[in-house]
């Protein structure tokens, strides 16, 4: 853990990405990189929605919508606009109660004697009470949650640069 402060303003409590601990709001915390079958099969349900901003449920419907467009003479566009739509999910965040990296980082940050084999919304609420009344910084949530996701980051940086491919620079040095 490494906390900074800036002109004498405290600032939040940024998570060291090799710390294998933290204490937030008295309770000590394990960042795990092990999950038992139960919260191995959350992580499966959850994973898509933080990769693509989407649940499974509607990334299916938008596959099912492109399907059907290519499958129909006078609906190509409609196939080219929904897929933008599902890519172009993978770079917003929707607000929930329980933004979905905070799901997953749950998963695997745990405190003592915490049950490991299940998971619920209880246990879910306490941890994020406990990280907000410390005043974790958000970053390192992220980084964390989406350093789980094999091959997200080459993903998510080729649909940047196909929606915003970089400008030549008319740098004359």
């Amino acid at each position: 853990m490494v906390e900074k402060t800036v002109d004498d303003w405290p600032s939040l409590m940024v998570l060291d990405p090799k710390s294998t601990s933290f204490t937030a709001n008295g309770t000590e915390y394990r960042i795990e990189s092990t999950l038992s079958v139960e919260r191995w099969m959350d992580l499966q349900r959850i994973e898509p929605e933080l990769a693509f901003g989407v649940t499974f449920q509607q990334m299916m419907a938008g596959l099912k919508e492109v399907y059907a467009a290519l499958n129909s003479k006078d609906k190509l566009a409609d196939a080219a606009v929904t897929t933008k739509n599902l890519m172009l999910g993978a770079v917003t965040v929707e607000e929930k109660r329980f933004p979905v990296v905070l799901q997953m980082a749950c998963l695997f940050i745990n405190y003592k004697d915490e049950d490991r084999t299940t998971f619920s919304s209880e246990v879910m609420e306490r941890k994020v009470k406990d990280w907000k009344k410390e005043g974790i910084d958000m970053v390192s949530l992220f980084q964390l949650a989406f350093s789980r996701i094999v091959g997200y980051k080459n993903a998510y940086n080729e649909t940047m640069e196909s929606f915003f491919p970089k400008q030549p620079t008319n740098d004359k040095s």
